[in-house]
């Protein structure tokens, strides 16, 4: 029996059928983060084995720094940012496209006035979010570029 295709169709980044959502929910990095949705387009299943998602950053708005043992393929969809990746600050277009390896501290940041919006895809199974030691924190402020566009909120600690 032929399989019927799956199909979301999209209207200005929302995906018929799917919810936008937050992008964590509070807890462990819960408030690490300001005005960032999700949209969870597609999860692992027994043919795949990954997940794509959609995420959106507001203008000032940024994901939390973090890192994952899971490696990222993300793709910029819309707006423009900055991502740092380790110990790089890199500026973000539509179309750009970048992996985030295993264990490596990252976090978006849109720097313009409109929606920062990417689609990042991972491991239908993967670990949860690590966030950085002080130590780490503190040797990322070490480098200007870094530190210039890093967004730590008081709260990271607690």
């Amino acid at each position: 029996m032929k399989k019927k295709p799956i199909y979301f169709k999209c209207s200005d980044f929302h995906w018929d059928g799917i919810e936008q959502i937050a992008y964590k929910s509070n807890g462990k990095g819960g408030d690490t983060f300001r005005s960032v949705t999700r949209q969870n387009i597609f999860a692992a299943t027994d043919e795949t084995k990954f997940d794509m998602r959609y995420f959106e950053i507001a203008p000032d708005g940024f994901t939390t720094l973090e890192k994952h043992s899971h490696e990222h393929v993300v793709v910029a969809m819309r707006g423009k940012g900055k991502i740092i990746i380790n110990d790089e600050v890199l500026d973000v277009a539509p179309y750009d496209l970048f992996v985030i390896s295993s264990g490596v501290a990252h976090q978006l940041i849109n720097e313009g006035d409109e929606p920062f919006g990417f689609i990042c895809t991972v491991n239908g199974t993967r670990d949860e979010p690590i966030l950085l030691t002080k130590s780490e924190l503190e040797a990322l402020k070490q480098i200007p570029e870094v530190n210039k566009v890093m967004r730590v909120p008081g709260v990271y600690f607690e």
